[in-house]
């Protein structure tokens, strides 16, 4: 995984050095795991990411999931993607429970280092998400004239326990 960020990253710096790609929003997709180093690269060239969360239906061997404390601890833009694995789309409430849990699909912790609070997680998939994608101006946030979804919960999400979140 870090040898194929390596390989954008030097990409990215390469097109840098003749067309400055900052403040473009350019970004790596389906990123599961980088540096510290890495993540302070990619920041410095003004190059986001969107974390890929198909890892909670992974097993452990396979690596854990994305580094969602050391990026969100970064400062570097941030999106989440949930765009279906390999079959359908994942349910937004599952990759929650992973993303402040860290326990996959099999009950296993596999990223339980790289925990997110609730808001942080939700911040990821709205605000982070429209930001990378250009759309913060329309999504993301409560504000007049911006379009939004509305789920109607039966319980305060900040509140319930993590099996209920799940």
């Amino acid at each position: 995984f870090f040898e194929q960020v390596d390989q954008q990253i030097a990409a990215f710096q390469s097109i840098t050095s003749q067309h400055p790609i900052d403040g473009l929003r350019w970004q790596l997709i389906h990123v599961f795991q980088v540096t510290e180093a890495q993540a302070q690269t990619l920041r410095g060239l003004g190059v986001g990411v969107d974390l890929e969360l198909e890892r909670y239906l992974d097993r452990l061997e396979r690596g854990g999931g994305p580094f969602f404390r050391l990026l969100v601890d970064s400062g570097i833009d941030i999106g989440v993607g949930n765009d279906g694995s390999n079959f359908a789309p994942n349910n937004p409430w599952l990759m929650m429970f992973y993303m402040t849990t860290g326990v996959s699909v099999t009950g296993e912790p596999n990223n339980a280092d790289q925990t997110l609070s609730r808001m942080e997680a939700l911040r990821l998939f709205t605000s982070g998400s429209a930001s990378i994608s250009f759309d913060e101006d329309r999504l993301g946030t409560f504000e007049v004239g911006k379009y939004a979804d509305l789920a109607v919960l039966s319980a305060d999400f900040r509140k319930v326990t993590d099996a209920n979140l799940r």
